[in-house]
């Protein structure tokens, strides 16, 4: 096809007649062949998901060759070209790069760590346009920061939905752990109201006379808390990056690598979040009894 006059989607400038150009079998945009390569995608892919195809904007005297049903298409010799072109840059069929539009763009067989994207995209199922490119960056350029904001308010949510249970139940127990000063203070503010006087009568008096110390201590906690929840903000795609190679890696070594299964292992779970929800309520619960019984036994103790 005549492509004289037309701009290289990519640096835009114009064909002439010496010009090797490439053109996206997807959606038709012309590229210098370098250009193509250089992008390694069309650089018209964004419009790709819409379904928008490429129009020229040359006005042309000769009309292209028009099949026996009145549309356009390409001659052998420029099918055959395309075809090579890609099997040959990408290792992929033609069929397969216009399936890579799923994909963002990109080729799907790029490896990003020991894993595909088409088997991290089929792992991470959810919201993979926000991951993949994160995990892309990630391998290409070794950055382990990104930002989450859901692991910075909930990132024993964030862990258990993507079923990375170990974070889950970490995150969760550092949550309770520093909030059982401030569990405390509402216990001393209340004045045990709630049916702790005849356990705790001398307890109360230890936590009324210590009512500074334990008002520090939990100011030190909620700083220690809010730094946590910065790193796992900064570090939850890193670590989540780390979970999805290493079960990628793991299937890839027993012969698994169809979408069903994967998608299985991987993808996110309600259930998951009513069960850390659930966790995290009967932990604190456990832990504030705990360091209730332990401090009234301790200062009988003390007192004798």
């Amino acid at each position: 096809m005549n492509y004289i006059g037309e701009r290289c989607v990519v640096c835009n400038n114009v064909f002439d007649e010496n010009s090797d150009v490439v053109v996206c079998p997807e959606c038709g945009a012309p590229h210098h062949r370098e250009c193509y390569m250089k992008e390694n995608r069309c650089g018209f892919f964004l419009s790709h998901i819409g379904g928008v195809k490429w129009e020229r904007t040359v006005t042309r005297n000769a009309e292209p060759e028009i099949s026996r049903t009145g549309e356009n298409y390409y001659t052998e010799e420029e099918t055959a070209a395309e075809n090579a072109f890609h099997e040959e840059r990408f290792n992929i069929t033609e069929d397969e790069y216009l399936f890579s539009a799923k994909f963002l763009g990109y080729n799907p067989n790029e490896d990003i760590g020991g894993a595909t994207i088409k088997e991290a995209a089929d792992f991470v199922k959810s919201n993979k346009v926000y991951y993949i490119p994160i995990f892309k960056r990630m391998k290409d350029m070794g950055k382990k920061i990104s930002f989450n904001i859901l692991s910075l308010l909930f990132p024993q949510v964030f862990f258990a939905n993507r079923k990375m249970w170990g974070w889950a139940l970490i995150s969760s127990a550092l949550s309770v752990i520093l909030s059982i000063p401030a569990a405390l203070m509402i216990v001393i503010d209340d004045g045990m109201q709630n049916g702790y006087q005849e356990f705790t009568s001398i307890l109360t008096d230890f936590l009324m006379n210590n009512r500074s110390v334990i008002t520090a201590i939990t100011d030190i906690c909620s700083f220690f808390e809010f730094g946590i929840r910065i790193l796992f903000c900064l570090f939850g795609n890193s670590l989540y990056y780390r979970f999805v190679l290493k079960n990628l890696k793991k299937f890839r070594k027993i012969g698994i690598s169809d979408e069903k299964t994967l998608s299985q292992a991987g993808g996110v779970s309600f259930l998951n979040i009513l069960g850390i929800i659930a966790i995290n309520f009967f932990m604190a619960m456990f832990c504030f009894f705990m360091v209730i019984a332990f401090l009234h036994f301790s200062v009988l103790f003390i007192s004798g």
